[in-house]
């Protein structure tokens, strides 16, 4: 891919092919700077979307979420905002790894604040026709255990 690069270091194709192989074989660091790269060139969600993965594995949830809300602003500025449901969900997907990273034996209030806020964002690409949100609303709406209660609001009054 390298060589091919020379000739022509914009080709979305093989910058594509380029990361797919770097990412399976722990070349995350690589992987994103490629898709980086892709990015820089089309400014297309999907690729934002891809490099938030790829740091929700690494655990890097500060530049994970700053990737997925680039990726939601790219895909706002399409035409018909097409992977905007996408981008929301990952955006959601984010949280929601942070608050299970976060959490030990018992929940705090603030995981559970994390986890309504990736709520709110899961409705919300729900609404904008990403289905696999629907799974997670139905995970974090199942108990009371990720939701905030009065009882927990009150520890602060």
């Amino acid at each position: 891919a390298d060589e091919m690069l020379f000739y022509d270091n914009t080709n979305i194709g093989i910058l594509e092919m380029k990361a797919a192989a770097q990412k399976p074989e722990f070349e995350k660091i690589a992987a994103i700077s490629t898709y980086d790269r892709i990015y820089d060139v089309t400014s297309d969600f999907k690729y934002a979307v891809s490099i938030s993965k790829i740091l929700v594995e690494d655990s890097n949830f500060k530049d994970a979420f700053k990737w997925a809300k680039e990726a939601v602003e790219s895909a706002e500025s399409n035409p018909n905002q097409e992977g905007k449901g996408e981008a929301v969900f990952q955006k959601a997907e984010v949280l929601f790894y942070l608050g299970r990273s976060c959490q030990d034996q018992s929940i705090s209030f603030w995981d559970k604040i994390v986890y309504e806020i990736a709520l709110k964002d899961y409705r919300k690409a729900y609404e904008l026709k990403n289905y696999n949100a629907q799974l997670r609303v139905n995970e974090l709406e199942k108990d009371i255990y990720f939701i905030t209660s009065r009882c927990d609001c009150a520890q602060f009054a």
